[in-house]
């Protein structure tokens, strides 16, 4: 499956074996539910889905000064944008009901996570994934003029982190999820 999710509906979608994979999708569709609907409308009978994401309280060392620093920068009125942000990660709780709701039975639930180690704040902020995939979600959480000075004092605060510690270590907690389309009759 090409498509992200946007349109909310697969009408190129095939099914050209048993399985389909979701590797961290799911966090990243516009229309989740729409997606698991089309994976199963194109799974055969016994199909099986291998969904694996991130799950709620990932990279909470950093939201943790995150958060800290808005409320120092004075800028609690961001704390609801902030709050939504980090919860829209789901749990394994929750992406098994949107499964379930989409028709497939679970079949399996392997949780588990790693930790991602960095020297310090700078090298954490300037990684190309996080600039790529975090950096644009993290800036509008902020009113514009305050960006550059809350992240200034954000790098200052992992990087005391890391030199209170050794590393910045960032856990991210992993969730992969079987899933099976049940045979008719």
């Amino acid at each position: 499956m090409a498509d992200s999710g946007r349109r909310g509906e697969h009408r190129s979608a095939r099914l050209v074996g048993g399985f389909v994979v979701s590797n961290l999708g799911i966090n990243n569709f516009d229309n989740a539910d729409a997606v698991l609907q089309a994976c199963f409308r194109v799974a055969k009978p016994g199909g099986r889905l291998f969904l694996t994401t991130n799950v709620v309280v990932h990279m909470g060392e950093f939201y943790r000064e995150f958060r800290n620093v808005i409320i120092e920068c004075g800028l609690s009125e961001c704390l609801a944008a902030f709050d939504a942000h980090v919860s829209h990660r789901q749990t394994v709780q929750s992406i098994s009901g949107m499964l379930t709701s989409a028709g497939f039975e679970i079949a399996d639930v392997v949780t588990d996570s790693f930790r991602m180690r960095y020297a310090d704040g700078s090298s954490f902020l300037r990684h190309y994934f996080m600039r790529l995939g975090f950096m644009p979600a993290w800036k509008v959480i902020l009113p514009e003029d305050a960006v550059e000075s809350a992240f200034i004092s954000l790098e200052s605060r992992l990087n005391q982190v890391a030199s209170e510690q050794g590393e910045l270590s960032i856990t991210i907690p992993m969730a992969c999820i079987e899933a099976a389309k049940p045979f008719s009759g």
